[in-house]
């Protein structure tokens, strides 16, 4: 299954990241170029297919 994104500049310097995991979709802002956010937007996608969080949980207690 191959998985894709979205770029869009937002404003000179600062695009967002547009992605699904898992059925939802979720945005990313990041300042740069536009080769930097590709290569962001690559390493979230490929994160996500070898498993690894990128997303933080919604409750984190002191304990865990």
């Amino acid at each position: 299954m191959r998985r894709t994104g979205h770029i869009r500049e937002r404003s000179p310097g600062s695009f967002e990241l547009r992605y699904k995991r898992g059925g939802r979709t979720y945005t990313k802002t990041m300042r740069g170029s536009k080769t930097d956010a590709q290569r962001a937007l690559r390493q979230l996608i490929s994160e996500h297919d070898r498993g690894i969080a990128g997303i933080a949980p919604a409750k984190m207690l002191v304990a865990d």
